[in-house]
């Protein structure tokens, strides 16, 4: 980043009579935010008196305190100065290029060839959700990821990255697709007329109350923020999992990669980040992910947000996986710290990893062991990680094993 060259601002008291400096409430070499009292006075009455009221001088800036000109209890006459700042904003609060310390606009005039330039500044980083206009400078990233990372511990939990489509859910635009069917949700989005049919992965909402048990969710999908949010507002109508930690397509530095974004979001590190998708690609070899089977119910449908320059899975196997559910798949997905049961007919499991960092002091008891959520077995599943806590999904038809708590968000619970 350049440097933003500093300007010399001075300050003096607004009165036409004499006044008495009462109070510095600053000292020299401090930094000063825009709106701070530098200093407090009282203005000379008739009489030779001083009125009681007190009333303040404010930096109109952002910057340090270069010099004090009058001692506390000094008679100043009007117009002479009081303080010099010396202006040096970072601009490491940035929103729609307006810094939200000191209030300049960054963004300068057009040039001649028709672009707009932008004045420097620190905030690069956008790691707050559904805010994209929102930047922070990489220091104050840093100070409020080691708060969040402090926060997660104390109530012993890790974060949590879950992919949507094909994942959670699969979600078809099939004019074809018949209205009613059961379990299947239909939406459109704020301002299109084409209709969504969605239908949640089996014994998902079972699954995600286990393991918020344990981490902290987010959601983060190649599809855009009002799609996402009607999705989640399906898997999750109190937003008790998700709240508005929702990460979309709009928000994305790189519309084939989840990488970069993952890092403004945990800027102090992955170490305690797990991520569930059921694609590979986009996360560029991340050993924080556990590759899962991709949901497939509506036949002939791929992931309709996949990314424009991946190959989706193909339509015969969609097809198999939808009109065979119980047939066994040959295909095995692995990664590390994961492993997934290849045959259909028992659960797939998914074995999610317990990334701990060094200094974290967590029982491992604390966290989920070996279970079906479809069902009671235990048992590991076959090529599971060794050492890892597992919760998993549970892709058969069985209709005995319905969650409790489905509400308003339910029917994804029936294979």
């Amino acid at each position: 980043m350049d440097e933003v060259p500093p300007s010399i601002h001075t300050f003096s008291i607004s009165a036409s009579v004499p006044c008495k400096l009462v109070r510095w409430y600053v000292q020299l070499g401090d930094r000063v935010q825009k709106g701070r009292t530098l200093c407090t006075y009282v203005q000379q009455v008739d009489g030779g008196r001083w009125e009681e009221r007190e009333q303040n001088v404010r930096s109109s800036v952002v910057g340090i305190v270069a010099e004090l000109f009058q001692k506390e209890g000094a008679v100043v006459q009007p117009g002479t100065t009081v303080a010099k700042i010396e202006e040096n904003c970072e601009h490491s609060v940035v929103v729609y290029d307006l810094c939200a310390l000191c209030g300049k606009n960054l963004r300068k005039p057009p040039n001649t060839h028709g672009g707009t330039d932008r004045h420097p500044h620190s905030a690069t980083v956008s790691m707050i959700h559904g805010i994209p206009e929102l930047r922070i400078s990489r220091k104050e990233a840093e100070v409020l990821g080691n708060k969040d990372k402090q926060r997660l511990l104390q109530s012993q939990k890790l974060a949590l990255v879950v992919d949507l489509d094909q994942t959670l859910i699969h979600t078809s635009m099939d004019p074809n697709i018949e209205s009613g069917l059961p379990d299947v949700h239909m939406f459109t989005l704020p301002g299109y007329s084409a209709h969504y049919h969605c239908r949640l992965r089996p014994h998902v909402h079972s699954f995600l109350k286990q393991v918020s048990q344990y981490y902290e969710l987010h959601v983060f999908t190649m599809g855009t923020k009002s799609y996402a949010k009607c999705v989640t507002e399906i898997i999750d109508p109190g937003k008790k999992l998700f709240c508005d930690r929702i990460i979309s397509r709009d928000e994305c530095f790189d519309p084939t990669s989840k990488v970069l974004q993952l890092k403004s979001v945990f800027p102090c590190g992955d170490s305690m980040v797990a991520i569930i998708d059921d694609r590979e690609d986009v996360w560029g070899g991340c050993p924080n992910l556990v590759h899962v089977k991709p949901y497939v119910f509506f036949a002939g449908t791929a992931d309709i947000n996949a990314p424009p320059t991946t190959q989706s899975t193909s339509r015969h196997e969609e097809e198999m996986c939808h009109l065979y559910p119980h047939r066994p798949l040959k295909r095995r997905f692995l990664s590390s710290g994961a492993a997934i049961a290849v045959k259909r007919e028992h659960p797939v499991a998914v074995s999610v990893p317990i990334p701990h960092p060094p200094h974290m002091a967590i029982s491992s008891r604390s966290f989920p062991v070996a279970r079906s959520l479809g069902g009671t077995s235990e048992a590991k599943p076959e090529g599971a990680a060794s050492g890892g806590k597992h919760v998993s999904f549970n892709d058969n038809n069985n209709n005995n094993n319905n969650d409790e708590d489905e509400g308003d968000g339910g029917g994804g619970d029936e294979g």
